[in-house]
């Protein structure tokens, strides 16, 4: 699976280590990280994109995981607007933060989401790659087909609302509300 990895650059030099250990869990797994703008800081490749085309690229990036693994430890505008953009395009996030920081110290815009596509876990350096591991096997989404659906403005606004109410994107929604209502009933 595609990986978009982020965490703040804030105090990059002294959490570079934990970055890397946390990239390598991931790989190890089989997964591939995307080459995002803390990689490319990581890793001192020095981009020649405009601040435009970096925010783009990290979009697109983040568009074509198949989920998001953020670092919290460190409050960042930018993790933030990643945040954002993975609940928009309705992507699976792991938000990690060590162990022995309280999760109340996260930013209340972060921990506030009621969104069911965030995961919250402490971690510490003994336990990182089980943390990534069961995260991973809990995502399940090998069973889930994608396919078209065409409704009229009534059902739209119905799922829309649904959706909003519950803290869901739309198709987990609709998914939980046919599971629920028809299949299991």
């Amino acid at each position: 699976m595609n990986v978009y990895f982020t965490a703040s650059t804030a105090n990059l030099e002294r959490d570079q280590a934990k970055y890397q250990k946390i990239i390598h869990c991931l790989e190890s797994a089989g997964h591939h990280v995307s080459e995002s703008w803390l990689l490319e800081k990581i890793t001192n490749k020095l981009s020649k994109l405009t601040s435009r085309e970096i925010l783009l690229k990290n979009i697109q990036l983040l568009q074509e995981s198949d989920f998001v693994v953020l670092e919290l430890s460190t409050p960042s505008l930018g993790v933030g607007y990643c945040i954002g953009q993975a609940i928009a395009n309705y992507r699976k996030i792991l938000c990690l933060y060590p162990q022995g920081i309280d999760k109340n110290e996260i930013s209340e815009i972060v921990t506030g989401s009621t969104s069911a596509l965030l995961t919250y876990c402490a971690y510490d350096q003994d336990n990182l790659e089980q943390v990534i591991r069961d995260y991973i096997a809990g995502l399940n989404m090998d069973n889930l087909r994608k396919f078209n659906f065409i409704a009229n403005e009534q059902i739209i606004q119905y799922i829309a609302d649904g959706a909003l109410k519950e803290g869901k994107s739309k198709s987990e929604f609709l998914r939980d509300k046919i599971l629920k209502e028809f299949i299991h009933k």
